[in-house]
């Protein structure tokens, strides 16, 4: 291996919350340009972030984009972003499928947040545990300016991702 190429220790593969990917799940947020949701994460050791999903499905006529941002944790809410992808409103379906998005980027050992909401007055519903798992969701009804902690649910999401050298 030159100095140039990069190994990669697979870890991050993760299934998080009840899997239970159902139609219709156990529990579903609406979400949309004011209200938007948001699940906590913790990692131990620095990750490559490659891919996110969540499980979810537009509920009505499309227009604008669904969003998908991963941010820092502050003070228990979600924080500054760092980065966001955002996915056509066109291409998401009506009926219950996982919103897959490219992330590509490297994340320090933390605690970190999964936000999703329109960019638009598209509504979405995003999937959610019946039971909590860990209990890690908050909600926003006013575009991110408050957030409320949805302590019995947890999103239904999946990250990967690589352990950096």
């Amino acid at each position: 291996m030159t100095t140039e190429e990069h190994a990669y220790t697979f870890l991050y593969f993760g299934l998080f919350g009840n899997m239970d990917v159902s139609d219709p799940p156990p529990f579903e947020f609406t979400v949309d340009d004011m209200h938007q949701v948001a699940q906590k994460f913790e990692i131990t050791n620095y990750v490559k972030l490659e891919y996110l999903a969540v499980w979810g499905r537009r509920t009505s006529a499309p227009s604008g984009k669904f969003r998908i941002v991963v941010t820092r944790d502050n003070a228990g809410v979600p924080g500054s972003t760092i980065t966001a992808v955002e996915v056509d409103a066109a291409s998401v379906g009506g009926g219950w499928n996982w919103i897959t998005v490219s992330c590509n980027v490297i994340l320090q050992p933390g605690t970190y947040w999964i936000l999703v909401y329109s960019t638009s007055t598209t509504q979405y519903r995003v999937g959610a545990s019946g039971n909590s798992i860990v209990g890690l969701v908050s909600t926003s009804g006013d575009g991110g300016a408050t957030w409320s902690s949805e302590s019995a649910r947890d999103l239904l999401y999946k990250l990967q991702g690589y352990i950096t050298p």
